[in-house]
């Protein structure tokens, strides 16, 4: 990964904390509607870039790798056909996996850019997450299938929202 584009997903990680939905925050889509559902994650059907975190120095003892968790990922996306290893659009798939003795903490984000109209300010947002919590005993095969259960939840989620622009494509 070159480093500008290092630089930049930091920044926008940095920034969510900053980022303001103004949609969900004034209940746009309080009913869980399908318009939630394309606000979420609706991005014409753009392949998606990746990006995964080391896992924690705890999960590197059971054997997980940021290297097993991207291709796990990545043939996913890939089967899926929204795969880009390259940021095309203004969003991207996060991954982040903790361990800490005996529990787990899996979390998926999907990160758009988004502008907070009253600011004027640029940040990135989740704007959809799955995140789950529980313990392994020492398994770390357990925990690649709870991200495999995640990556699919997704994937059946960013097709929903964007089905209609997915059709039209070739």
């Amino acid at each position: 990964m070159n480093r500008k584009l290092y630089l930049f997903i930091i920044m926008m990680l940095l920034l969510m904390g900053n980022a303001t939905v103004l949609a969900q925050e004034h209940g746009a889509f309080s009913d869980g509607s399908e318009g939630r559902q394309k606000f979420e994650l609706y991005v014409g059907c753009q392949p998606i870039f990746l990006v995964v975190e080391e896992p924690t120095p705890d999960g590197k003892e059971i054997g997980l790798s940021r290297s097993q968790i991207r291709t796990a990922a990545e043939a996913r996306l890939r089967g899926a056909r929204i795969f880009s290893d390259k940021m095309t659009g203004r969003f991207f798939l996060h991954i982040q996996v903790f361990v800490a003795r005996q529990a787990f903490h899996v979390q998926l984000s999907f990160v758009k850019l988004v502008m907070d109209y009253l600011s004027q300010r640029e940040g990135g947002a989740f704007t959809w997450k799955w995140d789950v919590t529980g313990t392994h005993a020492s398994d770390g095969p357990y925990i690649m299938s709870v991200v495999s259960r995640a990556l699919d939840e997704f994937i059946v989620e960013y097709f929903r929202a964007n089905q209609d622009a997915c059709d039209q494509k070739p």
